[in-house]
């Protein structure tokens, strides 16, 4: 008799770009900043926001929008940041919605503000 199996092994692994650390705008900057995709569908981008001001903010919503070489929009994530302390830090995780797999090539922000 003759035995005949066929074993397939899965592998599955996240992606990851990570980004140590940068400026948003004036007021703000992010440490840790990285993407996790653990599905095609399911992507999450995660880190840190650093008030640079002496200022305590309330309500600041900052718009992620990750970019190829070309310029050219991937995705987009918006993150609320709802308190902040002066000078401190806000951690942060989202889910990204339409992500691609391709990683971002750099940042741009957008940073809606009403804290005077």
């Amino acid at each position: 008799i003759m035995l005949t199996g066929l074993l397939i092994l899965a592998y599955a692994s996240a992606a990851y770009a990570f980004f140590p650390s940068g400026d948003i705008d004036r007021n703000y900057s992010y440490e840790n900043l990285k993407t996790e995709q653990n599905d095609p569908e399911t992507c999450y981008l995660m880190g840190t926001i650093l008030n640079k001001t002496g200022k305590r903010r309330e309500d600041v919503y900052i718009t992620f929008y990750a970019m190829t070489i070309h310029n050219e929009t991937l995705w987009r994530a918006k993150v609320k940041v709802e308190l902040i302390d002066r000078y401190g830090k806000f951690d942060f995780r989202t889910k990204i919605k339409k992500c691609r797999e391709t990683d971002p090539y750099k940042w741009e922000f957008k940073v809606r503000d009403s804290n005077r």
